[in-house]
C-alpha cells in the first residue's frame, strides 16, 4: 500500500475530460428516448412561461 503513495495514475491526461463526456453523451442520449423527461420539459416551460407572461 505505501509503495502508491505519490505514483501518478496510469490514465492519460484528459482521461476525466473524456470519461465525462462519454457519460454526458450516454445519459443524454437516454434520456432524450424517454416520454417523461420531455413531459417534465414541457410542464416545467408552460410554468415558466405563466409565471412570467
Amino acid at each position: 500500500m505505501a509503495g502508491h503513495i505519490g505514483r501518478r495514475s496510469e490514465q492519460p491526461e484528459g482521461g476525466g475530460v473524456v470519461k465525462f463526456r462519454e457519460i454526458f453523451r450516454f445519459e443524454f442520449a437516454y434520456q432524450a428516448r424517454r416520454v417523461w423527461t420531455w413531459l417534465f420539459f414541457v410542464v416545467m416551460a408552460t410554468v415558466a412561461f405563466v409565471i412570467v407572461a
